[in-house]
This record gives C-alpha cells, sequence and structure tokens, in this order.
C-alpha cells in the first residue's frame, strides 16, 4: 500500500494531476479515431440450442431454417445481430478423441447471452467424467454430481451464469410424451427414454426448470410426420415456433434494442447518417482477407496527400463492399508516422439504406457533412443540379481554405448512384478534382463508369482479384465460428480443402453461401458428403440453395416449418443482404 500511495513521487508524475487542474493538454502522439462514436452501434446476441441430439431434429430444424431467421430480419431493423449456436456438428474428430465435447458446449455458453432448452423422453449421454479445464466457469462442476448428461451440464451452466437474470434469459420448452403413441415402432427407441434412470433423472430436469418459473411452454403438441433423408421428422410444431419466436423477440426487445435515434430532428441528414455508420461498423467487421492489398491501398491514400482518384474495382460479388468498409475504418485512425497534416475523412455506402443510392439524397449528405467541416453555414439546395454544384464548390473551398488537411472522400458503389428517374449517373464526380482532396470510389469491372476512370490520368486503380487459398479458408472459418461450428481440418479428412478447392471458391460470396448451406442443412454424419454435392459455382450453388428449399417445403410429409413462400423471402433477403456485403 505505502508503494501505491508514492506512485506519483516514484515515476515523477506532476503534483497538479493530483485533484487539481489539468496539465497542458498533450499533444496527440499520432494514434486516434477520426470518425466520432456511431449514433447506433451494433450489438450481437447469441442464443444457445439445448437439446438431445437424436429425438430433436424436428425442432432444431425449425428454429435454425425458420425462427432464427426471422429473429434475424427482425433484430437487423434494430442494430441488433442474432446468432445461434446450435452444435449438432462442428466438433471436429481430434476434439472429440480428445474428450473435449463438454468443455467445447460450455464455453460456448459462456459466450451466450440467451438460452432455449427443449426437454422431450431422453436424458442424453450420461458422463462418468468431467474432463474439463481448470478455469473459473466450470469451478462449480467439481461439487456437481456424476453421472449426469450433456444437456443437464448446458442447462446447470447457463443458470449459474446467470442466477440474478435466469427468467429474463433461459426459455424452457417440453414436449408432450403423447407423441410416443403416433410413432412407428421401429422409430420410439429414438424418442424413448434410455433407461428408467434416465426417465427419473429428465423427470427431476423438467421439475426443477419449473419450480424456478424458467418453463414457457409445458407439453407442446406434435405428431409423426415421417422420414426425411432416412431420419425421423415430427410435424405439427406449429405451437412450439411461435412460443420460441415471441419468447426470444420479446427479450431482445426489452434488454437489446435500442431506442430511435433522438438525433432525427437535428437535421434531414441525421437518420442517414446513423445508418451510415452502422453500415460501416457491420461491414468493416467481415474482413474477407486480402490484408496485404488493404494496407498498401492504405499507406497509398496517406501518401498521396495532392489528392487524385483511386477506384477500386472488381467483379460482382468480389468483395468490393466489406474491403471499402475496412479501408474506412483504417484510414479513421492516425498513422503512427509524422504527417504534415491531419486527415478529414467521409464515406458514403450505396447499399446502406433505400435512399444510399439516390444521388440527390447522397450529394445532400456530404454537403451538409462538408459544410459542418468548414463551419459554414450554407443553405443547401433542393434541385439535384444545384446539389451537384454545391458539391463541386464545397470541395474547392476545402482544398483553399484548409492549407494544411487532407480531405478522403469514399465512395461504394459509385457506379450504383442514380437520378430521381432512376438513372444512373456520375457527373456528381469532378473532371478535376481539387488538391488535398482523395476520391476513393468503388466500382464493377468494365461498368460504364469503371472504363471512364480508367481513362482518366490521375486515376489510381486498386483490383480486387481472387481470394488467395489462406484467405478462402478464413472466411469459412469465421462464417461457421460465429455459430459455434467448424470443418475438419485434418490430414486423412480435410473439409476445409473440399470446400476452398472447388472452381469459384475465390469468390467472397460463393464461400459465405456455401457455408450458410452447411450451417442450415448440415448432418453430422454427413458432412464431408455434403460438401462434396456442393456445385461448384456460384450460379448452381445459387440454384442449389433454392431447389433445397423447394425440396423442404414441397414434400408430402407434413413438414411443420411455416409456408415456402414465407421462408423463401427471409432465406432471399439474407442472400440480398449478403450480396451487399460482399459486393
Amino acid at each position: 500500500m505505502e508503494h501505491v500511495e508514492r506512485i506519483d513521487e516514484i515515476f515523477r508524475l506532476p503534483r497538479s494531476w493530483q485533484g487539481g487542474p489539468s496539465p497542458k493538454a498533450v499533444e496527440p502522439t499520432g494514434l486516434g479515431p477520426l470518425l466520432l462514436t456511431p449514433k447506433l452501434r451494433w450489438r450481437t446476441v447469441r442464443v444457445f440450442v439445448s437439446s438431445t441430439f437424436r429425438d430433436m431434429r424436428s425442432e432444431r430444424d425449425l428454429l435454425v431454417r425458420s425462427v432464427f431467421p426471422e429473429l434475424r430480419a427482425r433484430a437487423a431493423r434494430h442494430f441488433v445481430r442474432v446468432q445461434e449456436v446450435d452444435l449438432r456438428w462442428g466438433i471436429t474428430e481430434e476434439e472429440s478423441r480428445g474428450n473435449r465435447q463438454l468443455e467445447l458446449c460450455l464455453s460456448e455458453i459462456v459466450r451466450c447471452q440467451l438460452f432455449v432448452g427443449i426437454l422431450g423422453e431422453r436424458y442424453g449421454q450420461m458422463l462418468r467424467d468431467y474432463s474439463l479445464p481448470n478455469l473459473p466457469q466450470f469451478e462449480w462442476v467439481k461439487s456437481y454430481p456424476q453421472c449426469r448428461s450433456i444437456t443437464e451440464l448446458e442447462i446447470m451452466q447457463f443458470l449459474r451464469l446467470n442466477d440474478d437474470s435466469s427468467n429474463q434469459r433461459s426459455f424452457f420448452h417440453t414436449r408432450d410424451p403423447a407423441v410416443l403413441r403416433s410413432l412407428p415402432e421401429e422409430w420410439v427407441s429414438d424418442f424413448a427414454a434410455e433407461s428408467e434412470e434416465a426417465k427419473t433423472r429428465v423427470a427431476d430436469l423438467k421439475c426443477h426448470v419449473k419450480e424456478a418459473g424458467l418453463l414457457v411452454l409445458e407439453n407442446y403438441q406434435s405428431e409423426w410426420g415421417g422420414e426425411v433423408h432416412g431420419k425421423p421428422y415430427l410435424k405439427g410444431l406449429e405451437e412450439f415456433g411461435i412460443s420460441v419466436l415471441n419468447t426470444l423477440w420479446k427479450a431482445i426487445v426489452s434488454q437489446y434494442c435500442q431506442a430511435d435515434c433522438e438525433a432525427t430532428a437535428e437535421g434531414p441528414t441525421t437518420d442517414e447518417d446513423a445508418l451510415q455508420e452502422a453500415f460501416l461498423e457491420e461491414q468493416s467487421g467481415q474482413r474477407y482477407g486480402r490484408l496485404r492489398q488493404l494496407a498498401a491501398t492504405v499507406s497509398a491514400i496517406r501518401e498521396r496527400r495532392e489528392g487524385g482518384v483511386f477506384v477500386v474495382h472488381g467483379r460482382p460479388s468480389e468483395g468490393k463492399t466489406a474491403f471499402m468498409a475496412s479501408l474506412a475504418s483504417q484510414l479513421a485512425f492516425r498513422d503512427q508516422g509524422k504527417r504534415p497534416g491531419p486527415t478529414d475523412l467521409l464515406f458514403h455506402f450505396t447499399a446502406a439504406s433505400e435512399s444510399a443510392q439516390d444521388g440527390a439524397c447522397m450529394l445532400r449528405r456530404l454537403c451538409v457533412l462538408l459544410s459542418d467541416r468548414l463551419k459554414e453555414q450554407q443553405e443547401i439546395p433542393q434541385s439535384y443540379r444545384g446539389l451537384v454544384l454545391a458539391f463541386h464548390s464545397l470541395l474547392d473551398r476545402f482544398a483553399h481554405s484548409q492549407p494544411r488537411r487532407h480531405l478522403v472522400l469514399i465512395i461504394d458503389g459509385a457506379d450504383c448512384v442514380q437520378t430521381g428517374n432512376d438513372q444512373r449517373t456520375s457527373d456528381w464526380i469532378p473532371e478535376h478534382v481539387p488538391r488535398r482532396v482523395t476520391l476513393v470510389l468503388s466500382v464493377t469491372a468494365e461498368s460504364p463508369l469503371h472504363s471512364a476512370l480508367a481513362r482518366r490520368k490521375e486515376s489510381i486503380k486498386v483490383l480486387l482479384g481472387p481470394l488467395e487459398p489462406l484467405d478462402r479458408s478464413e472466411i469459412v472459418r469465421r462464417s461457421l465460428a460465429v455459430y459455434g461450428k467448424k470443418l475438419e481440418e485434418s490430414a486423412f479428412n480435410n473439409q476445409m480443402r473440399q470446400l476452398v478447392m472447388k472452381k469459384e471458391s475465390h469468390n467472397p460470396l460463393f464461400l459465405k453461401l456455401a457455408s450458410e448451406e452447411l450451417r442450415e442443412f448440415g448432418i453430422f454424419e454427413k458432412v464431408s458428403d455434403q460438401i462434396r454435392a456442393l456445385p461448384a459455382t456460384l450460379s448452381l450453388l445459387i440454384q442449389h440453395a433454392l431447389g433445397c428449399l423447394e425440396e423442404e417445403h414441397g414434400a408430402e410429409n407434413g413438414d411443420p416449418r411455416p409456408q415456402c413462400t414465407e421462408r423463401q423471402r427471409e432465406r432471399l433477403a439474407g442472400e440480398r443482404s449478403l450480396h451487399h456485403s460482399v459486393r
């Protein structure tokens, strides 16, 4: 304590810091954000789905393929990401041989904020040994009774971690045991209790969650629905699906959805600014490889302070939007090296909102932001032609009134900007870019705007080519890790290599869609076969995905999931969002 009390003296800290007035502001060291904190920040909610596997395929498929897509669509409007963790597959052979299943399951629960428990008649495999590392989150297991199932341990892990708020974060559903009477005899063993001991244990577990007030729906209805791909399925699960959807949505709204932006009265661009900032935050987190190219481009922009035009180009779905978002995030922090003057950064993503592609809306927003940087109170024109002239004028005034500053303006999807009559336009791009102003424009290769910009002498081209093999693997790993899954990468069973060696795996969108297909439709015993069966090109993969939907909803087995058109609507909406993220 004496050492702590004398810390100022030991390290010769100024006396004025000890409760007195602050010393003279320290000059910045070259690091620090150039962007304000976004008005709307993305939040992530992870939901762990716990149940035995063999008898709960139908319920888990309903959640993964219908309930969670609906939750994601709703939550995204409030800048909330919903990520379910369904561990039916994704534990590698090496982890299985090392007896790490329990550790991985309980570790994933630590990272989850909400919990869905589904209990039927099966208790699950009873573990004779709890092989866990010596970590605080697993300390309680040391004194827990032996020979308990992974399902029970998952439940207890979450309840102990969230003891004060378990009734707001955990939601349990029990299935009516009467379903056993509707099952064919050969499938009863997949749904019934494994033994009398297991029957007693699962009854005690149901009683525990009910007495704790965590049981949302008791004895939900279901009935035999037939066999699909050699596996038993139940139908009549609408009550269960609606209950999970409603309880999770209520929890997400009350605990994670932010209030509407209170600054809407500040000006006409406030809402769009918030959407742009949130879109940047979301996309910059994608990081689709190309780290060396990203670093080189950032360095080139910083070095070229006299200004000019950088043209980021590539084929559709090559990852231009993600690259531009990462570029903006990197440029938002000052370089550690000494620079002759500060950099101002403005950005606009044409996929950020419904109105972001409108040329007048984009220019109005940029004019307001430029006026603020210039500390000018200027009336912003209403007509598109007036906005173009005002935009060019503000760029010129910035260059002349800020001789030591460097303005970087990032426009993603510059070839998508259009006028009010839906005509593409590029007349907002100055023919001569003022000194100390750098435009960074992303365009689709071989588009008319790309050809026009390529002819400009001052333009610097940045080509986004095919992904490198290491980047491909990293995209798949990160896409699946979000949901607690991973592919085998062992010498004798390299599922990752099977996927990244496909013809169009150099395309980020192909890898993301393939990962989504495996996540939604993957079956533990058949993942390798399913990877081999995936088409090798993006167009065929999209057709394959639509075919899976048709097969899923067109079967005459009384499938319990919602209507095909609604499911397709959600899936296609997700694919559109995905396309924007890797554009």
